[in-house]
């Protein structure tokens, strides 16, 4: 085993050393390209052929390419398809707590199964939610009714006052029939006028009640996001949506 290899097998069994890092992600990269050339030959019809420096042994590989630079040859293309796979799995682990029972949602919330279908961040790079010619003021304006942190909605002051327990879901403080929400404005309120067709359209992430915040952020439609934002600009017009706590 010559000097190269000896010390890549050393960084390997230290996780602690500062190259470590450098190092496991080298070798999940390599994992995934050979994982990749296996299906894509597979979908193909085509045998996967193992040569020397395809071995599963991904300290071994490194080395061989170490020794012989040229081989390691990888695309932008390549390079992003991985990032991207690396942003669905942060994604879809950091959803975590909106499989929690939530008692605004109702329907079923997503499950580890329903964000792998749903989570693509390469297929929603193409169609961005926001887009560059929003102003500050309306890129912030549609975000709050997508997070919902915002005092004009009164599902949000309510949070702060839970620890009174004689207090009720809030009614929207517009139409005063049903418990405010950002789904609530957009969909249901009826102080809202002339939007009803853009509403049919957008049924496919409204039929998710409180939770559709997911679908329109994962859709690939990007008819979806333009409706969602004119329909929020048409909310934002009709109503006054005053930032008031429950007194």
């Amino acid at each position: 085993m010559d000097g190269m290899s000896a010390k890549l097998y050393q960084i390997d069994a230290e996780p602690l050393h500062k190259f470590a890092h450098h190092l496991s992600m080298t070798k999940r990269f390599l994992d995934w390209t050979e994982n990749k050339e296996n299906s894509d030959a597979a979908a193909t019809g085509l045998r996967s052929i193992q040569t020397s420096t395809r071995r599963r042994n991904s300290i071994g590989r490194i080395c061989l390419l170490a020794k012989d630079p040229e081989k390691f040859i990888y695309t932008k293309g390549e390079i992003d398809d991985y990032l991207f796979k690396l942003w669905d799995a942060v994604v879809i682990n950091s959803m975590g707590s909106l499989m929690k029972v939530d008692q605004f949602t109702i329907e079923p919330l997503h499950t580890n199964e329903e964000l792998a279908c749903i989570v693509n961040t390469k297929a929603i790079s193409l169609a961005p939610l926001l887009n560059r010619s929003l102003s500050r003021e309306e890129s912030t304006s549609f975000l709050d009714f997508i997070h919902g942190h915002n005092l004009r909605f009164q599902n949000f002051a309510y949070s702060y006052l839970q620890y009174d327990t004689s207090v009720t879901v809030p009614t929207c403080l517009e139409c005063g029939l049903l418990p405010d929400s950002p789904y609530h404005k957009v969909f249901e309120c009826i102080s809202v006028g002339g939007v009803s067709r853009l509403r049919q359209d957008l049924n496919p992430i409204s039929i998710y009640e409180l939770n559709f915040r997911l679908p329109l952020i994962f859709s690939i439609d990007p008819n979806i996001k333009r409706k969602f934002r004119t329909l929020v600009s048409e909310v934002l017009e009709s109503c006054t949506l005053e930032d008031n706590l429950l007194t």
